[in-house]
């Protein structure tokens, strides 16, 4: 075998076929690494090996077309075949030779990450995974040509039917959505290589899937030595074994791979690659699914042949959430084709959602709520987790009620269908409004909301306010820099020990800020030492305060409260009390840091209040959503221990895209020049001088 594998290596590399094979991948490889990571900032490979998939197709094509071919067309078959070598060490000889071949471009295009480590910080796991499930897929490819090139003794013929049925495996996924029988589908979609590869794609290491493409390369290659056997010997009697010895070895395969797809329903046999551990779930989601006790139907809006990263990663989520409880059934519903099975649940239910339903009981998670995208780092994040398992644990009628009302009648920045209002109701809360002035406070309120209010608090509202806090309640106010005197609202704050500062606070520590596009630092406070910020402090994540005003903390108030600081910046902060001034320089009149951002007001076996000077950090959804801050969880874990909400779900957002870049446009230029023109000429280059210099020299 290694006879054969080293002949036909040289033969690759003797002739100009293996450089120029090299060259263009390299080519081709590199234009979308520099249009696609390099330009858009992103230390992500995918976005190469997504797009030089198609092409490769033709390449891989050219690449196995003379493997048996050749050897038919100049008679040297029965030679080879007479050798002392036997047909299976010749076959894998041949197959080995060409697999080198891809090999060596694989080890050129290493250079890749090597860029993306030196600009950024790439997640090494992920990349790992992307070569691991380039190379299962494409050596499949490459035993499949191999195969094709054993049937004819056209080069050509054999080029034009590997590259049209690698075209057809290409696209298999897309091809059954024409089908209407799902048994039939589920066959034909069996044969979808690339349905397997998006796995990979997606971040996770499906030992299922390696087992998959390795029987792939088995079976071709074993059909290729079957097809070489048959030609070899014409007696029919030797033809009728070979077709039993193919036939049971397939069926052998397929038993292997139902096997191992049995185990793989009860046995986790997948890896979590991905940098933010994005498919490990946390113990609140077993909990939950662990306590069904009757089936909970998830329903997602798309065609079960749709693709797509993102759609891969909610494809990936649900199949981990069917392995995780056997209550949970999932069933793939087109929109366009069924829109009166989604009217049901609700008339502006785009595609993408997900329905989450048991008996009467549903929720709709729409898909713009799944995926959120920072303004300040781009960064993609998803939330899948904690919205499934909330709508399970909705559906399935568990978890405690807690009902939280908004005040309304204030001219108020937010109210029960703001963005901290949807977090609420998805962790199980019960949300409402309140006109405190008409209404009084309802009796079965556990939690008072008023987000930034704009006009005061008549005296009666203060004096509602204050029974129901001396009566065990809990309220939480959002202020922001430079909002109107609430002479009224201000004054019975200050009674709890919470005083709001009419101030513009400024973070002058870049450590203790991020900065915008547009260059403006936005304060990120540091977590100070209370329950709330227990399991946050364990985060590297920040939490921002868009906007923000100061708070004042005065521990000898009229209410004997325990006032303790949640949120300060650092000591090179300071608050502009002159909101008329022309510039932010620090003046020694000003509020100087550390500054309170956040606080809480207790009262033993009495009332809590909440106050916070940025409502920005509360009613943002971008803030809320997204995994490069904690302010969602920041938010949920203040009301969770106000109200007394053991079983808040407290599950963060994870990040889904790669991390940016940070290059000069200079270093993008050089780098492009070097990996898009240089490389692939000097490869080329070499590769025709050594052939010439063989031919002629």
């Amino acid at each position: 075998m290694k006879a054969i594998f080293d002949r036909e290596l040289k033969a690759f590399f003797d002739s100009p076929v293996g450089y120029i094979f090299a060259g263009v991948f390299i080519a081709l490889c590199s234009f979308f690494f520099v249009n696609g990571a390099l330009m858009y900032q992103t230390a992500d490979l995918n976005v190469v090996f997504s797009n030089i998939n198609v092409v490769y197709l033709f390449l891989i094509s050219m690449l196995t077309m003379g493997l048996f071919s050749t050897e038919r067309s100049r008679k040297t078959d029965q030679l080879l075949l007479t050798s002392p070598v036997s047909i299976s060490k010749i076959v894998m000889g041949k197959y080995l030779a060409a697999l080198g071949v891809f090999g060596t471009t694989l080890v050129l295009s290493l250079v890749y990450p090597i860029v993306l480590n030196l600009f950024g910080n790439p997640s090494v796991s992920e990349i790992i995974g992307t070569y691991i499930g380039f190379i299962l897929l494409w050596s499949t490819f490459i035993a499949i040509g191999t195969f094709i090139s054993a049937l004819t003794e056209s080069q050509i013929i054999a080029a034009v039917i590997t590259f049209g049925v690698l075209l057809i495996v290409f696209y298999m996924k897309a091809l059954t959505a024409g089908i209407s029988n799902e048994t039939i589908k589920s066959i034909v979609r069996w044969f979808s290589l690339m349905d397997k590869y998006s796995e990979f794609q997606a971040g996770v290491l499906n030992f299922e899937s390696v087992v998959y493409y390795i029987s792939f390369i088995f079976v071709f290659l074993f059909l290729t030595a079957q097809v070489i056997k048959r030609g070899r010997y014409s007696d029919k009697k030797v033809r009728v074994n070979n077709l039993i010895v193919t036939s049971a070895t397939v069926a052998a395969v397929v038993l292997v791979n139902a096997i191992v797809s049995t185990v793989a329903a009860k046995l986790p046999l997948k890896i979590d690659l991905t940098h933010d551990k994005v498919y490990e779930y946390s113990e609140q989601t077993k909990e939950v699914l662990g306590g069904l006790t009757e089936d909970v139907n998830i329903y997602a809006l798309y065609s079960d042949t749709s693709d797509g990263t993102y759609v891969n990663t909610v494809r990936e989520y649900l199949d981990r959430y069917k392995h995780l409880s056997d209550k949970i059934k999932v069933s793939y519903k087109d929109p366009y084709e069924d829109p009166a099975f989604v009217r049901q649940f609700g008339s502006d239910i785009t595609a993408g959602s997900l329905i989450v339903q048991q008996g009467d009981r549903s929720r709709v998670i729409p898909y713009n709520s799944i995926y959120s995208q920072s303004q300040y780092t781009g960064s993609v994040s998803i939330d899948a987790e904690r919205l499934i398992t909330s709508a399970v644990r909705y559906v399935s009628g568990t978890g405690s009620i807690v009902h939280a009302y908004f005040t309304k009648g204030h001219n108020e920045s937010g109210n029960s269908s703001s963005p901290i209002a949807s977090s609420l109701k998805k962790e199980g809360y019960e949300v409402g409004e309140v006109n405190l002035a008409t209404d009084g406070v309802p009796e079965d309120a556990s939690l008072i909301i008023s987000l930034a209010p704009s006009n005061d608090f008549t005296a009666e509202e203060c004096e509602a306010l204050d029974k129901f806090l001396q009566g065990g309640g809990k309220a939480a106010f959002a202020f922001s820099a430079g909002m109107p005197k609430l002479d009224r609202l201000y004054a019975y704050l200050n009674d709890w020990g919470l005083t709001v500062n009419r101030d513009y606070v400024i973070e002058s520590d870049s450590s203790k800020a991020i900065q915008t596009s547009n260059g403006t630092k936005v304060p990120a406070p540091e977590l100070q030492d209370h329950k709330i910020n227990e399991k946050l402090k364990e985060s590297d994540a920040l939490l921002v305060t868009p906007s923000a005003c100061s708070i004042g903390i005065n521990s000898t108030n009229p209410q004997y409260a325990e006032v303790t600081p949640l949120l300060k910046t650092s000591s090179n902060s300071w608050g502009i009390t002159d909101l008329t001034a022309q510039t932010t320089e620090r003046r020694s009149d000003y509020n100087i840091g550390p500054l309170t951002i956040a606080a809480v007001a207790e009262k033993q076996n009495s009332g809590k209040v909440f106050v916070i000077g940025s409502v920005q950090a509360v009613d943002m959804k971008e803030l809320l959503e997204n995994s490069s801050y904690i302010n969602g969880d920041f938010m949920l874990n203040t009301f969770s221990y106000m109200t007394g909400k053991d079983d808040a779900l407290n599950i963060r957002a994870k990040t889904v895209s790669a991390e940016n870049l940070t290059m000069t446009e200079k270093q993008i230029n050089v780098v492009s020049i070097l990996v898009q023109d240089v490389m692939p000429a000097a490869i080329i280059i070499v590769g025709l001088y050594i052939w010439l210099k063989r031919r002629y020299l």
